[in-house]
């Protein structure tokens, strides 16, 4: 049964599109059993699917956006660890697709200060971010 299955595989790869034989579509493992063969794709797709909660994450918007939130609410100015907990009690978004939340609440501040939105204070060594009123213009 198992070599009637192989003479059936090699026969429809040989007359695969545009001539192709198996190699490129053969897997990376030391085994020759047809029944471990997978396409890389079809690696890669699983592994980014939706339906997999820990790649899902918010995008570049929906996190500057809660940052900017967050920022709002705070009457003094905020550090990363304030931001993410403001962000995180009110429930804006979620940091489980992220390795680093608090890099990335940091690269979201920094754009909102690009955009004039917030202002950087450098205070004793660390950072915090302020809220700015009036948009400056540039």
């Amino acid at each position: 049964m198992h070599n009637l299955v192989k003479r059936i595989a090699q026969y429809a790869n040989a007359y695969r599109p545009g001539g192709h034989a198996r190699g490129k579509y053969r897997s990376t493992r030391a085994s020759s059993s047809p029944y471990r063969w997978q396409p890389p794709l079809a690696k890669r797709v699983r592994r980014r699917s939706p339906a997999n909660p820990k790649s899902k994450r918010p995008t570049r918007s929906e996190l500057e956006r809660a940052c900017r939130i967050a920022l709002m609410e705070a009457n003094q100015p905020a550090s990363v660890e304030a931001i993410y907990d403001r962000i995180e009690r009110r429930g804006s978004i979620t940091f489980a697709g992220y390795k680093r939340p608090f890099r990335a609440i940091a690269l979201a501040m920094n754009a909102l200060v690009k955009q004039g939105e917030a202002s950087l204070l450098q205070e004793s060594g660390s950072r915090r971010w302020r809220w700015e009123t009036e948009a400056r213009t540039v």
